[in-house]
């Protein structure tokens, strides 16, 4: 496909909404005669007007030339090397265009291998910038932009799909999803983030290859449900991944909840994207917490904090080997539970443990989930509140209610909210 004339494009891509140091970045490997561009995830969004969280940098030069043309940089990763331009406290990541070939040419080159599993294992190799588009796995992901002469690339015809909110695979989807079937997470992740449709053909290969989601790598898997859960928008994403079978395969003990507890679930989650987005993002540890804290609640009816903690513990290990949760995530699950139904439960202590006052700013932002969830007295917040202010625990959030305008909002970190 031809590359779209600048005058075609939205004002969303604006040259001047871009990062200017990953437009030097490609202006000097430019200067050096490599064709290089913005690519990926940062024209995406750019595109949709959206605020990229990083720039990426595609190139034809390899990554020892990209190193000698900067002097603060540094190579990393082993199956396919990539460089780390440091400027100041950015780092640009600059990746050799990658060779594409179809399913064909990578069963048969002698660089390329099916693992035990028969996913499809890729050449290793560099290419050209439209071979490098079409080994990419979603035609939204594929656009590359030259900041340099200011204008669009398009080869898988991504920039039509962005106007139309349509996500789909670069080539026969089944095949995709079979090479790498955590592409399936990333078609939900994507969906569900930026309320895209999916393409009726890239949907039904997502059901039909789900169930190989059970082979792949569970540090991949989980990551991208992190990912997922993180985004603002897991509710969506839920509710997709139940729809094509994802959710059996790959979170058994939600799917239950949701057979079981579908609409006040799903409420639930509703709650947690909006904390999520209200905030600007919330700790990873936490959003795991929220995420699975109405399948724990039931178990801990009844119980004190020694009793809870023991049953949280054994409810939560298994969980936590099968998807390889963090240990010290799952020990934050236990602790933050524990503490927080303390502070439902409980009159004020006389003093807060070194532990309690590490826990109790996250645990403030509990009680306001909980208050929105259940009703939870405001009084109950305002009351450990008050204690944190008096024991000189910095940023304590304030209680806010639905109406409340999200801009105004802090974030998990005290800074306001991102909108």
């Amino acid at each position: 496909m031809p590359a779209t004339a600048t005058a075609d494009l939205p004002s969303s891509l604006s040259h001047d909404a871009l990062d200017p140091d990953a437009i030097e970045v490609c202006r000097r490997l430019q200067d050096n005669g490599f064709p290089t561009f913005l690519v990926g995830g940062c024209v995406r969004d750019v595109l949709l007007g959206r605020s990229p969280k990083d720039y990426d940098v595609g190139t034809m030069a390899t990554p020892s030339q990209v190193r000698r043309a900067f002097r603060h940089s540094r190579l990393i990763g082993r199956r396919f090397r990539l460089v780390h331009v440091i400027i100041g406290l950015k780092t640009i990541e600059v990746a050799t265009f990658r060779g594409a070939g179809d399913e064909e040419d990578a069963e048969n080159s002698a660089d390329s291998q099916s693992d035990s599993d028969g996913f499809i294992v890729r050449a290793n190799a560099f290419g050209s910038p439209e071979e490098d588009a079409h080994s990419r796995d979603f035609t939204i992901n594929a656009l590359f932009y030259d900041p340099v002469e200011r204008r669009l690339i398009d080869h898988v015809g991504g920039y039509p799909d962005i106007l139309a909110g349509l996500l789909r695979t670069i080539g026969d989807p089944v095949a995709r999803f079979r090479e790498d079937p955590v592409r399936i997470l990333r078609a939900v992740k994507f969906s569900s983030r930026l309320g895209f449709e999916i393409d009726p053909a890239t949907r039904a290969a997502m059901t039909e290859v789900a169930p190989d989601l059970a082979k792949c790598p569970v540090p991949r898997v989980t990551e991208e449900i992190y990912r997922i859960a993180e985004s603002g928008y897991v509710r969506p994403a839920i509710s997709l991944m139940a729809e094509t079978r994802l959710l059996r395969t790959v979170l058994p003990d939600i799917a239950d909840a949701v057979a079981a507890h579908g609409t006040g679930f799903f409420r639930h989650l509703e709650l947690l994207d909006l904390h999520s987005r209200a905030h600007g993002g919330l700790p990873r540890e936490l959003v795991l917490t929220l995420l699975l804290l109405p399948l724990v609640e039931p178990r801990l009816k009844g119980l004190d904090p020694t009793q809870a903690a023991r049953a949280i513990e054994d409810w939560l290990t298994p969980i936590g080997v099968r998807m390889h949760i963090a240990v010290r995530h799952r020990l934050f699950f236990r602790s933050l539970v524990v503490l927080v139904r303390r502070l439902t439960n409980t009159a004020r202590p006389a003093r807060l443990s070194i532990h309690d006052r590490r826990m109790l700013p996250v645990a403030l932002t509990m009680l306001r989930f909980l208050h929105r969830r259940d009703g939870l007295p405001r009084e109950i917040y305002t009351q450990w509140r008050a204690v944190a202010a008096e024991s000189g625990i910095p940023w304590v959030p304030t209680l806010s209610t639905p109406e409340d305008d999200p801009s105004e909002r802090p974030s998990f970190d005290g800074r306001r909210a991102r909108s």
